[in-house]
């Protein structure tokens, strides 16, 4: 019996153009420890006609994974230079989240693309139908968008910490890691810490969903490494109060403050 395949002309959104592309470079915010990155990866034609392809992501280590995905083509780089919707949706990609833009490496940018995609697939349970469709598409443009590129085999702390802020002090040490634990950002809470997310998924601020943090209040017991913590959070019903102790520490080997112990005294 014969077998039909639909085959995505180039004209359809959901062609894969990186077939016909090599990457060249990528630039990022630094601003993984607030849970988002603004990543805007560019591309040449394989043809040599001098053709660039600009794809603009903005990853969520939250809720949906990947929150815009848009590409721009362009016959020449001055042509890209000179367009000033792709430099608008740029700026408004980046600008809300703050930090600072920096060139990473291949490696890191499909570290963090890979990070965003396994929240997409284990988070995503969304019923409303534009999110659906496009989830559906940026998950599938994005897959394309890793399978031109070469095979890396990255190092996860090494490329999560090139899109962090650094130093870190120990109080935005500590707010940044009650931060990503609030939010269920796991991978973000083990990197600032010496506890496993096997741990860290059990502890009572986790057990009530998502949430944001609004305001923590942070102090130190005497000159001691123990700190406590006054903090207030929400989730789209209602406000969560705990009280939490934790033990801080300076990791030479890897040069910064990580929490060495985190308990929720009351919730």
């Amino acid at each position: 019996m014969s077998r039909f395949q639909v085959l995505e002309g180039k004209l359809s959104p959901l062609y894969n153009n990186f077939e016909d592309y090599t990457f060249t470079d990528c630039i990022a915010t630094d601003t993984r420890l607030m849970g988002a990155v603004a990543m805007c990866l560019r591309f040449c034609a394989d043809d040599g006609s001098g053709r660039v392809l600009h794809v603009l992501l903005h990853l969520d280590y939250s809720e949906y994974g990947v929150d815009e995905y848009l590409e721009y083509f362009h016959d020449t780089e001055d042509e890209a230079f000179s367009d000033e919707a792709l430099w608008k949706d740029w700026t408004h990609i980046y600008g809300g989240l703050g930090g600072e833009l920096q060139e990473v490496p291949l490696d890191t940018a499909v570290y963090h693309i890979n990070q965003a995609l396994a929240v997409s697939n284990a988070r995503f349970r969304d019923t409303d139908e534009e999110i659906v469709s496009f989830q559906t598409f940026a998950r599938t443009k994005m897959s394309q968008l890793l399978a031109s590129l070469p095979e890396a085999m990255p190092d996860g702390p090494e490329h999560f910490g090139r899109l962090c802020k650094a130093p870190l002090s120990v109080r935005e040490t500590m707010h940044y890691f009650i931060m990503r634990l609030a939010d269920l950002d796991f991978t973000a809470a083990a990197w600032l810490s010496d506890i496993p997310v096997t741990v860290l998924r059990n502890n009572a601020v986790c057990r009530n969903g998502i949430q944001t943090l609004m305001k923590d209040t942070i102090t130190q017991d005497g000159l001691s490494p123990v700190w406590h913590s006054r903090t207030l959070t929400m989730d789209d019903l209602q406000y969560y109060f705990y009280t939490t102790t934790l033990r801080i520490r300076f990791d030479a080997k890897r040069k910064r403050h990580v929490i060495q112990e985190f308990s929720v005294d009351s919730a």
